[in-house]
């Protein structure tokens, strides 16, 4: 029996479900369940998202995983070079596993880590 959903079904299946209040996950839980998901990325980027969730606090508001570490310390923890890292984030986000917003300091007119929410919902399809 065949598992593999593709992502835009995945999407629709998303988007059409009823909201259900989402169940606070600790990082600790978050890490566990990425690891025990059989999910269609690579190894390298289930490591990256293994690193991302380890970093999450989870906003009691609307369950919202949200983490923002380095890249320089999100390739440190994955063992990887920078550009493996950048490669990794960049794949999660383009199949929907994270979504990835640039920051800015206008005050010290200067660029902030990124911030990173986990897509949880994309994580239950799975």
């Amino acid at each position: 029996m065949n598992n593999i959903i593709s992502i835009e079904s995945a999407r629709v299946m998303i988007c059409n479900s009823k909201p259900t209040k989402p169940k606070h996950l600790s990082a600790y839980e978050l890490v566990n369940m990425i690891i025990d998901k059989e999910l269609p990325i690579t190894s390298t980027e289930k490591l990256a998202l293994i690193v991302l969730a380890r970093y999450t606090n989870a906003n009691r508001d609307n369950g919202e995983y949200l983490a923002f570490p380095s890249f320089k310390k999100l390739s440190s923890q994955m063992s990887a070079s920078t550009s493996t890292a950048k490669r990794a984030i960049k794949n999660l986000e383009k199949n929907g596993f994270i979504i990835k917003k640039q920051r800015f300091n206008e005050d010290e007119n200067q660029n902030e880590t990124n911030l990173y929410k986990i897509n949880f919902s994309m994580l239950l399809t799975y």
